[in-house]
């Protein structure tokens, strides 16, 4: 069985969206996986509060039709080869992919952390992370720079444990991803204490859980928050991919490389 069979690439049909589908399209190739595009359409604000009056002001229908034909034709060549599927869905858009994921089932999410919008500056805050918070699949957002490029090869992986239990599920699915695409693989552990003390207990309790995990690893143990000691480590690594825990939202945003939260 593939890793990933089902991904599912919500899209705005903004210039991150863009941007980010050749990774996915890569994706999908690498693991055989059948993609979704959904769109959600979002309502203006007060509309459902005076629907009636709302449909008197807007060809709803119309403007469905349009948002259906836009969105049969968005990204044809970008997913040659590739099994797609397309939707359509209304309301809240971190709501909708939620209820898709629920409901329908995925497997992977691939979404950019930017698309567009009056909030297009704050919407990791809004849609990504709620799609981070209330999602219990892994969930793929690309580098929070504007311009940034997305890697369409995955060659080195960086997977930041956290001392915890869950590292061991963070290291089988890292490393098993190394494996697929045939990348280096290297584990890192944010120290906010930074003494050697901390150091060395990190280094013990990580040597039990890569047995666990059934890897054999080393630990690079790094100075700081991951907010801070990712962007440094991705850099020195040259990684094309993150694979961290839920909750790293400031990781998520100062990565400098496409983030697998788990």
């Amino acid at each position: 069985m593939e890793r990933f069979q089902t991904i599912l690439f919500p899209v705005d049909f903004s210039e991150r969206c863009l941007a980010v589908s050749p990774a996915v399209a890569a994706y999908a190739r690498q693991f055989r996986a059948r993609v979704t595009l959904l769109h959600v359409l979002n309502l203006p604000p007060g509309a459902y509060q005076d629907w009636y009056a709302y449909l008197n002001l807007v060809d709803r229908q119309s403007v469905q039709a349009e948002v259906e034909r836009n969105l049969h034709r968005f990204l044809v060549e970008q997913f040659a080869g590739v099994e797609v599927r397309r939707e359509l869905a209304d309301g809240d858009p971190a709501a909708a992919i939620v209820k898709y994921v629920h409901d329908e089932g995925a497997d992977l999410v691939m979404m950019p952390t930017r698309g567009h919008g009056r909030f297009r500056a704050r919407l990791l805050g809004s849609v990504t992370a709620k799609v981070l918070h209330d999602t219990h699949v892994p969930v793929w957002t690309e580098a929070h720079a504007e311009e940034a490029a997305v890697p369409l090869e995955v060659k080195s992986i960086l997977c930041a444990v956290d001392m915890t239990p869950r590292s061991i599920g963070l290291l089988k699915l890292a490393f098993g991803l190394a494996a697929d695409f045939g990348a280096r693989c290297h584990a890192i552990f944010a120290d906010e204490d930074g003494t050697q003390a901390s150091a060395a207990r990190a280094e013990e309790v990580f040597a039990r859980y890569a047995t666990d995990a059934g890897i054999e690893a080393g630990l690079e143990v790094v100075a700081g928050s991951l907010s801070e000691a990712a962007p440094r480590a991705v850099a020195e690594r040259g990684a094309d991919l993150l694979v961290a825990g839920r909750g790293g939202y400031d990781s998520v945003r100062s990565a400098g490389c496409p983030v697998l939260s788990v």
